[in-house]
């Protein structure tokens, strides 16, 4: 039996493309005992939404958030990481695309469409670090998010999504760029 916000993993019948984990936010019907003609609407951490027969799931339990991210210098070289957070938001509608790699949040955050962010300053790894110091005049400290992922993997970030969230929020990104690039 699955009830509605639970995690499960879903294996997707179409070579598996889009298989993840999604948490279920409707059963249809809901009034009737759950058998094979029952549908479950799912949506992951990205916002997308399938519907799903019961023998497409198994229950999940122990879900954290991975927040993925890149660094892409001005030779357009580019490094990826990630960061997993303990638990996931209970606002999944926090987490939802508005565009290519705009988030919603970011609104919050003080980000606007493409403005990036420093992870050094929220806990995370700052991936430019990564690269050769053979070029240090293409670098710069300003990372994108990339997407969210709903996983079973250990949290690493020493972090829990509302501490993430509290540290975006409280960051000035618009005057830390202006510091960082007057002349």
């Amino acid at each position: 039996m699955f009830s509605v916000n639970e995690f499960v993993h879903w294996e997707d019948p179409d070579r598996g493309l889009s298989s993840g984990i999604y948490k279920i936010i409707s059963i249809h019907p809901e009034d009737e005992e759950q058998c094979e003609d029952t549908i479950f609407t799912l949506k992951n951490a990205m916002g997308s939404i399938a519907e799903v027969p019961p023998h497409e799931i198994t229950k999940v339990t122990g879900v954290n958030l991975k927040v993925e991210y890149l660094y892409r210098d001005a030779n357009n070289y580019k490094q990826g990481g990630s960061a997993i957070l303990n638990g996931v938001p209970e606002n999944l509608s926090d987490l939802d695309t508005s565009g290519s790699y705009d988030f919603k949040i970011a609104g919050k955050w003080g980000l606007k469409d493409g403005d990036g962010f420093i992870p050094g300053i929220v806990g995370f790894s700052d991936l430019q670090e990564r690269f050769s110091a053979d070029c240090p005049e293409d670098d710069h400290p300003w990372h994108t998010f990339e997407g969210w992922v709903f996983t079973t993997e250990p949290e690493d970030a020493g972090m829990t999504w509302e501490e993430f969230d509290q540290k975006m929020t409280n960051q000035d990104w618009g005057d830390l760029k202006l510091e960082m690039y007057e002349w």
